[in-house]
C-alpha cells in the first residue's frame, strides 16, 4: 500500500509530460523525491512562511497556541511551523484496531509555563465508544485555555 504514492506520482508525471507540460510548480510536495519523476523542471514552493506570517497577523494570542499534527505524517511540517513561530507542538494519534471503537491521544512537547491540566481542554465524542479513564475517545479536540 505504501508504494502506491510513488506509482501515482510517476503516473501523474508521465501524464503531464505526454500532455506537453514544460514546467511544474507544486506547493509543499509530500515527498521531495517525487520531483525526480518529472522530465521537466519542478519548483516546490513552501507555504510555511506565508502561514506563519498569516498566523502572526490574524490570530489573537497566537503566542499561546500549540501547533498540532493530525497524524505522524504531518509531524515534520508541524514542528517546522512551531519552530518558526517559537511555539509548542503536538501530535494526535488514533487507534482503530478495536473494531468500531476508536481511541485518540495527544503527544506534546514541553509546554513552557502552561499547566497540563488547564492547557488542554478535551472534547471527545464517539457514539460507538465511551470515553476512557483519561476522557479521550472518538474525535478529540485540544486547545490552549490560558
Amino acid at each position: 500500500k505504501a508504494h502506491r504514492g510513488a506509482i501515482t506520482a510517476r503516473m501523474l508525471a508521465n501524464l503531464l509530460g505526454v500532455a506537453g507540460v514544460k514546467h511544474v510548480i507544486t506547493v509543499d510536495l509530500h515527498a521531495s523525491q517525487m520531483q525526480g519523476f518529472f522530465k521537466c523542471p519542478v519548483d516546490n514552493l513552501h507555504a510555511e512562511p506565508i502561514i506563519a506570517k498569516w498566523i502572526r497577523r490574524n490570530v489573537d494570542n497566537w503566542r499561546e497556541a500549540v501547533v498540532v499534527s493530525k497524524n505522524a505524517g504531518g509531524t515534520k511540517r508541524v514542528t517546522s511551523l512551531a519552530d518558526a513561530l517559537k511555539l509548542n507542538f503536538g501530535m494526535v494519534t488514533t487507534d482503530r484496531r478495536r473494531g468500531t471503537n476508536m481511541t485518540a491521544s495527544m503527544i506534546m512537547n514541553h509546554l513552557d509555563g502552561l499547566d497540563r491540566q488547564s492547557a488542554l481542554e478535551t472534547s471527545a465524542r464517539n457514539d460507538m465508544s465511551p470515553p476512557h479513564e483519561d476522557g479521550v475517545a472518538g474525535d478529540a479536540r485540544y486547545k490552549s485555555t490560558q
